[in-house]
């Protein structure tokens, strides 16, 4: 009886690996989609504002795989508003499970961690929502305002779109507009 048990163990054992180290090869081809956030780029940065958009001073990003090629972790540090310094720190997440994305941002200023998922919904394409964790921002008159990031990558520039919504996502609406470009060597 314990030479059957060791057995399905051992059996049990070796399947999952096979099965992990798949998935594994999986999730890591998922994580190099997002390779052009990677190194270090300069972002050009607009904020839209009820008035209209306003051009803030470019900065730069600084992103690198993690874990293995598990992951990606990003750092931005831009103007929110002039001489509003933010810093934001991004890790990248591939569900093989789900077939889904996860994002977690956290910044220096409101020290809220926003989470996010989302897919590809083209070749090139990622939106991600923080409907579905409710990590939303607390306005003075008691909406709630979730965010929706669109990753544009079908370009040698990447676009980087943050949206919002005070509505459940019956409107979005743009609040920044950003482009990755990465120096020629």
């Amino acid at each position: 009886m314990r030479t059957i048990f060791k057995l399905i163990v051992i059996t049990i054992t070796i399947a999952s690996a096979g099965v992990a180290s798949a998935q594994s090869e999986e999730v890591q081809t998922a994580m190099q989609r997002l390779a052009p956030l990677t190194g270090t780029a300069q972002v050009s940065v607009v904020q839209h504002r009820p008035d209209g958009p306003v051009a803030m001073p470019a900065t730069q990003s600084h992103g690198v795989f993690t874990l293995n090629g598990h992951g990606l972790r990003e750092t931005l540090r831009f103007e929110q508003a002039p001489g509003d310094l933010i810093t934001l720190e991004t890790m990248f997440s591939y569900d093989a499970n789900r077939d889904v994305y996860r994002i977690a941002v956290h910044d220096d200023d409101f020290g809220i961690m926003d989470i996010y998922e989302g897919r590809f919904t083209s070749d090139t394409v990622l939106i991600a929502t923080n409907l579905r964790s409710d990590t939303y921002f607390p306005l003075d008159d008691g909406r709630h305002m979730h965010f929706q990031l669109r990753w544009d990558f079908s370009e040698e520039i990447v676009k980087f779109d943050v949206l919002y919504t005070t509505d459940g996502a019956a409107t979005w609406h743009l609040f920044y507009e950003m482009e990755y470009s990465h120096p020629t060597p």
